[in-house]
């Protein structure tokens, strides 16, 4: 017997059309076995459809989470290079801080009057500089 409970043997086989018959010596009703499997196979079908849209949804999720983590990777690189760029200028701010500290330490106090502008720069200088790490100790820590 196969599965649809139709007997296999040669003494049930009808040779005119080659159908099998069942046991009573009916053929099986081939609209009702055609109906059966066309609705198996659209059921298969449709669960095949809804894995497919579940999987299309899963793929659109999973693009919108890519995109959302370049663009935050993005904004914290953006972020870390302006954060590198206070940094060296901060140390840029400080060597030209200590030089112009060091050419005035090597003036005489009575000859000071002559360097004003030397001492305008060192203190535009610091300002600046006490300014930039104020801002840094105002950023939280990333």
């Amino acid at each position: 017997m196969d599965v649809t409970g139709v007997s296999l043997s040669n003494k049930g086989k009808c040779s005119d059309h080659g159908f099998f018959v069942d046991q009573l010596g009916h053929r099986p009703n081939l609209q009702l076995k055609a109906k059966a499997y066309l609705s198996f196979g659209s059921m298969l079908f449709t669960q095949v459809q809804l894995i497919v849209k579940g999987e299309k949804g899963r793929g659109r999720e999973r693009e919108k989470t890519q995109q959302k983590q370049v663009e935050k990777a993005s904004e914290l690189e953006e972020l870390q290079r302006a954060h590198n760029e206070r940094m060296l200028r901060i140390e840029g701010l400080k060597k030209q801080k200590e030089e112009l500290k060091l050419l005035l330490e090597k003036v005489p106090e009575e000859k000071k009057e002559g360097f004003w502008h030397l001492i305008e720069k060192y203190n535009n200088l610091r300002d600046e500089h006490n300014a930039l790490l104020a801002e840094r100790s105002r950023e939280p820590e990333e």
